[in-house]
């Protein structure tokens, strides 16, 4: 898996080949009928950048879903907005979590899991060391204890109803904080990194490997840990989790079998 250093975010790239007809140099180039018949085309959507969605990774730069006969075209759609493409059918498939599924499915937008890669939230959430120093914050008080830090404080999530934002909303409830006693900012994550940088947000709630950054640099203190299953009304959960919708597979069920096979391969 080819990441940048930045860590700003990962380029995926279309596919293609090019070919010049001069001659009989031509004909070395042109895929053989058979070759090309077998390549299906299908499109995914993936939420956010991060680590939680290794395996979409994986799969593509490695090659594994061109192995499998299938060009997929991979973009990237800010939070549930992800979900949302592919219930009005500009893409096949989507990664999303399990409660995404249900929520649409509550709506009569019938959605349909195929694979799960992980089966915990992977959203930490993290704030400025300088204000957990400041509120004498206790790494090994109760969550419920930990949760009273985030009184008052502009915490950036992935997207409104997203898990990161859920998981906030959870941690918050179980401090017995009122809703509005934190302030959510939907961004992405340059966005929030950057932000966070500059103390233009006192946190943010995100997984690998951005929590990792600002932890290692020395200005982020965890609050919430999902390696320990935090939080444990919220644990455990589908967060990464391919589906499409449910009249797709049906009659398409070729592209939906290579697409399931390059994540279980991808997965190994």
């Amino acid at each position: 898996m080819n990441l940048p250093g930045n860590l700003q975010g990962f380029r995926f790239l279309a596919h293609g080949v090019a070919l010049a007809s001069l001659g009989l140099a031509a004909f070395a180039a042109v895929p053989r009928p058979a070759e090309a018949a077998a390549m299906e085309q299908t499109t995914l959507a993936f939420p956010a950048v991060n680590l939680a969605f290794i395996d979409l990774y994986v799969a593509q730069d490695e090659g594994i879903w061109k192995k499998e006969g299938l060009d997929v075209k991979v973009q990237h759609i800010q939070g549930i907005g992800s979900t949302n493409a592919v219930i009005a059918g500009s893409v096949d498939f989507g990664f999303a979590s399990g409660p995404t599924v249900t929520r649409a499915n509550a709506r009569g937008q019938k959605l349909v899991a195929l694979a799960t890669t992980i089966n915990q939230s992977d959203e930490y959430i993290v704030i400025r060391k300088e204000i957990a120093d400041a509120r004498h914050f206790d790494p090994s008080a109760s969550l419920a204890e930990r949760g009273k830090v985030l009184k008052g404080l502009t915490i950036a999530t992935g997207g409104a109803g997203a898990i990161p934002d859920v998981v906030l909303k959870v941690v918050a409830q179980e401090a017995g904080l009122p809703r509005n006693d934190v302030t959510t900012a939907p961004m992405r994550p340059p966005e929030f990194m950057a932000a966070f940088s500059r103390k233009a947000i006192d946190g943010f709630v995100s997984g690998p490997p951005f929590t990792q950054v600002a932890v290692l640099d020395g200005t982020g203190v965890i609050v919430s840990n999902p390696e320990k299953g935090e939080p444990k009304q919220y644990s455990p959960v589908s967060s990464a989790l391919l589906l499409t919708r449910a009249s797709f597979c049906p009659a398409h069920k070729s592209i939906c079998t290579k697409m399931v096979h390059g994540i279980v391969e991808a997965s190994k």
